[in-house]
């Protein structure tokens, strides 16, 4: 996953090639997002011999603790090309402040 810290928002991507929209569950519980996705099994015609076999199937469960917290009735999720986007809108902006070097 990559997660960017912007000013207003985080915004959390990650990789979920051959993963349907309809089977990623997204989760907010206080300043822990979860990501819980299923890639189903493709049904292997048994005349078929693998000389290599390791795409991956089955349930993938992520959890990420974030440094504040965010607003969950605001959040925004898309799957897109097999990559999930997470936008998680801070309740308080962050302020930067500009320190003179001395």
């Amino acid at each position: 996953l990559d997660i960017i810290d912007r000013d207003k928002e985080f915004v959390v991507r990650g990789e979920l090639p051959g993963v349907e929209k309809d089977d990623v569950e997204v989760t907010i519980a206080g300043n822990r997002l979860m990501i819980e996705a299923e890639r189903e099994f493709e049904e292997v015609d048994e005349k078929e011999e693998f000389y290599r076999h390791e795409l991956g199937y089955g349930r993938l469960t992520r959890s990420v603790a974030l440094p504040e917290e965010v607003d969950p009735d605001n959040v925004h999720a898309e799957l897109q090309d097999g990559i999930l986007t997470v936008t998680l809108p801070k309740i308080r902006a962050a302020e930067r402040h500009t320190v003179k070097v001395a």
